[in-house]
C-alpha cells in the first residue's frame, strides 16, 4: 500500500541520521511532505533532500531541540513551507554509558534534556498546531531499555522509559482534540551509534537474544511510523509498539 499520507506534513526530530532519517525518508515515500530538525543541518538538508526527488516539498532546519528559544521559530518554518504539522516524528537521542557509580552529572542532564526535554518541547509546539484543527499524530521513539535493564545505561533507560509515561499523558489529555499520541520501542537496531558504542561480543550477545537471530535495521522501523502516522491508527492512542524481533518476547538465549 502506498500514500497513505498523502497530503501530510511531518516534522522529524533528529531526522539527519539513523533512525531518524530512516523514518523521514519512509514517511515521505509514502506521500508526506517532511521537515527535518537536526544539530546536523548538513544532514537534515541532505535527508530533505532525498525527500524532494520523491517529490515532495521538504526542508532541512538546523535546529538544537533542547533549546526552547529554537523550536518555535522551527515550527514556524516548517507550518510556513508545508501548510501545517499533521505528524511529529519524535527521534532526537543521545546514549552515554558508564557505570552507575562513576555516571557523571553532566551526562545524566545533558541526556535528560535531549531524550525528554527536547520531545516536551516539540510536542507541546506541534500539539498547539495539531488543535487547531482537531486532528494530528505525535509519535516518540523510546526503546525496549524502557522495559529491560541494561547496565551502564542509568540515563538513557530512565529517558526511554520517561518517554512511555509522557506518551500516556499526552495521549490522555490530547485525546479531546483528535490527537494521537503512541511510541515505538526499537530493539536492537545497527546505527551508526550502536556501531561505534558496541564491542563485537556485546553484539554477539545481544543477538543470541533475539528470536529472529538477526540485529534489525533501519528500515524495520518505518512501517510502525507509518502505521500510527496513518489513518489506520485512528482509534490508538496511548500506546507503544515494540519492533524487536522478539526480544522482550524471549528473554532467553536463542541458542538455548
Amino acid at each position: 500500500m502506498k500514500d497513505r499520507l498523502q497530503g501530510k506534513a511531518a516534522v522529524i526530530t533528529g531526522g539527519g541520521r539513523g533512525i531518524g532519517r530512516a523514518l523521514a525518508l519512509g514517511l515521505a515515500s509514502e506521500g508526506a511532505d517532511i521537515a527535518v530538525l537536526d544539530m546536523d543541518g548538513a544532514g537534515a538538508k541532505a535527508a530533505a533532500a532525498e525527500a524532494g526527488d520523491m517529490g515532495r516539498i521538504a526542508i532541512g532546519l538546523k535546529t538544537d531541540v533542547t533549546d526552547p528559544t529554537q523550536i518555535p521559530s522551527a515550527f514556524k518554518e516548517a507550518v510556513h513551507r508545508l501548510g501545517k504539522v499533521d505528524i511529529l516524528v519524535n527521534n532526537t537521542g543521545i546514549a552515554r554509558y558508564a557505570p552507575f557509580l562513576e555516571y557523571s552529572y553532566e551526562d545524566w542532564k545533558k541526556s535528560l534534556d535531549t531524550n525528554l526535554g527536547s520531545y516536551f518541547l516539540c510536542a507541546q509546539q506541534a500539539a498547539r498546531n495539531m488543535v487547531e484543527r482537531k486532528r494530528g499524530k505525535i509519535v516518540n521513539i523510546s526503546s525496549i531499555v524502557a522495559q529491560v535493564a541494561m547496565p551502564g545505561s542509568v540515563a538513557y533507560a530512565a529517558t526511554k522509559g520517561g518517554i512511555l509515561s509522557f506518551t500516556r499523558v499526552l495521549a490522555l489529555e490530547l485525546a479531546p482534540y483528535g490527537i494521537c499520541v503512541n511510541a515505538i520501542g526499537p530493539g536492537p537496531i545497527l546505527t551508526d551509534m550502536a556501531q561505534k558504542t558496541l564491542g563485537e561480543e556485546d553484539r554477539r550477545a545481544r543477538e543470541a537474544m533475539i528470536p529472529m537471530g538477526r540485529y534489525g535495521v533501519t528500515a524495520d522501523l518505518i512501517g510502525a511510523a507509518v502505521f500510527l502516522s496513518s489513518s489506520e491508527s485512528d482509534y490508538i492512542t496511548g500506546q507503544t509498539l515494540f519492533v524487536d524481533g522478539g526480544y522482550l518476547a524471549s528473554g532467553v538465549s536463542k541458542k538455548f
